[in-house]
């Protein structure tokens, strides 16, 4: 659930429930079941043309039955191409890198880049396409991930309400 205190600034707080299975053989069943909570500021810049979006979050976590904290941040860049602003049949650019930390050792635990293009129909409409890389660290080893990534979202607006420039991000 969120809440728009004025354009710039948003407040959310959020849950979900993951698990994370080895793709090369689903039907063992997860490896990792992990319950989440988490609060979260976002603060929106409007530098005409480019768009900032800079997200901290505080995760409560309990992963496999044990709790952790985890703290993140996303610095977001959004680019439009036709328009100076985002609003109906814009099309932009998404760039983003998103760290993630810990309360426990290693405490760099993560890294998201990602780069989309992205297209918003009006002002409910928008679909992005894209790249992303995880890359996760512990304390033996590294690894990452290359995926391809395709969102569609639909942004509820209050009825009689203006429309206004936003970014078009997801609050996952």
């Amino acid at each position: 659930m969120s809440y728009d205190i004025d354009k710039n600034f948003i407040a959310l707080i959020g849950t979900g429930t993951y698990h994370t299975y080895d793709y090369f053989d689903i039907s063992k069943g997860p490896n990792t079941n992990e319950y989440r909570l988490w609060e979260q500021m976002t603060i929106n810049q409007f530098l005409i043309p480019l768009k900032f979006e800079h997200r901290y979050r505080v995760e409560q976590r309990w992963v496999n039955g044990d709790y952790r904290n985890r703290f993140r941040y996303r610095l977001n860049m959004f680019v439009p191409l036709n328009n100076t602003k985002i609003v109906a049949k814009t099309w932009f650019l998404s760039i983003f890198d998103e760290v993630f930390f810990n309360n426990k050792a290693p405490n760099f635990e993560r890294n998201r880049v990602s780069a989309a293009l992205g297209y918003q129909f009006d002002k409910k409409w928008i679909v992005q396409a894209g790249w992303i890389n995880q890359r996760n660290y512990t304390a033996n080893q590294s690894s990452a991930k290359n995926n391809i990534m395709l969102m569609l979202m639909y942004r509820i607006n209050r009825k009689n309400g203006e429309q206004r420039e936003q970014v078009p991000t997801t609050s996952d």
